[in-house]
């Protein structure tokens, strides 16, 4: 803090240009001394995530520095190895843990829908539609719209119908003859 120049804070003419040269000369400082350093933090655990796979996950991102500083083709084919190895691993502990759990809780009803909940990912919702067209109009009323799509569903299986029960008359026709 000695080191640093205050000068601009001593020389400046209102409290607002001091306090700015103050705050500024100060940031300056504490960044050069005390860097912010960016750490990724996890909200949930990972049950599944082994040791033997987080030492590999290690591995995998010491290689990828390393190949990105050196652009040596070896520590590249190296990293891709590694990288393999490990999605692979991951994979396939992932497997096993959901599948042992599923088996653990496939009596209790309950247990069940929360590790499916947890295996299935929830946290995107389905977007609600704002406006369709149909013959020609533009539809945006939530009731218009849906009876819109019920009225197209049961037109397409009414069609479907038909078409099978042409094609079962034809069928049958044939093997009479």
């Amino acid at each position: 803090m000695h080191e640093a120049s205050w000068e601009k804070v001593y020389t400046s003419l209102t409290v607002d240009e001091a306090w700015n040269a103050f705050a500024d000369t100060l940031n300056t400082t504490a960044e050069k001394h005390a860097p912010l350093a960016t750490k990724r933090v996890r909200a949930e655990s990972l049950p599944w995530l082994t040791c033997e796979i987080r030492e590999l996950m290690r591995k995998l991102d010491f290689h990828h520095k390393r190949a990105q500083k050196q652009k040596s083709s070896d520590e590249w084919i190296k990293y891709k190895e590694l990288r393999n190895k490990t999605t692979r691993l991951i994979r396939n502990a992932k497997q096993d843990y959901y599948s042992n759990l599923i088996e653990e809780n496939k009596k209790k009803s309950s247990k069940s829908w929360k590790t499916l909940k947890s295996v299935i990912c929830t946290k995107y919702k389905t977007s609600t539609i704002g406006s369709i067209e149909t013959d020609g109009d533009v539809i945006q009323e939530r009731k218009e719209i849906s009876q819109s799509f019920a009225k197209y569903f049961c037109t397409a299986i009414s069609k479907l119908r038909q078409r099978m029960t042409s094609e079962i008359g034809r069928a049958s026709c044939r093997e009479r003859v």
